[in-house]
């Protein structure tokens, strides 16, 4: 009850410290996002970024990263649907320079 008490009392104090830790909290987050993110993949000695360098000496070919396209139909799309849709997302795909579209493995 004490602390209840002493809350309601001070609540403008109470205000004013959160404001006081918001302000700061903001800044950062604003700021520093980009330095505060997690290592590894590209962070200079390590076991990962050896190995992408390793792989694209090696194999010069194969640099390309690949990348599936997943989408979750409606759930009252038929079939043909399903294929209009896939139909155009390759029409969309082959306008792009950089992208190589494979046949359906199926």
């Amino acid at each position: 009850m004490r602390i209840s008490s002493n809350l309601r009392r001070f609540r403008w104090a109470v205000f004013a410290a959160w404001v006081l830790l918001l302000v700061p909290s903001l800044y950062l987050a604003m700021n520093q996002s980009g330095n505060l993110t997690g290592g590894g993949f590209e962070v200079e000695g390590s076991q990962s970024l050896y190995v992408q360098h390793q792989l694209e000496a090696q194999f010069p070919d194969q640099g390309a990263s690949p990348l599936a396209l997943v989408a979750a139909p409606r759930a009252d799309a038929s079939f043909e649907d399903m294929n209009d849709a896939v139909a155009q997302l390759e029409r969309m795909a082959s306008e792009v320079p950089s992208v190589t579209l494979l046949p359906n493995p199926q």
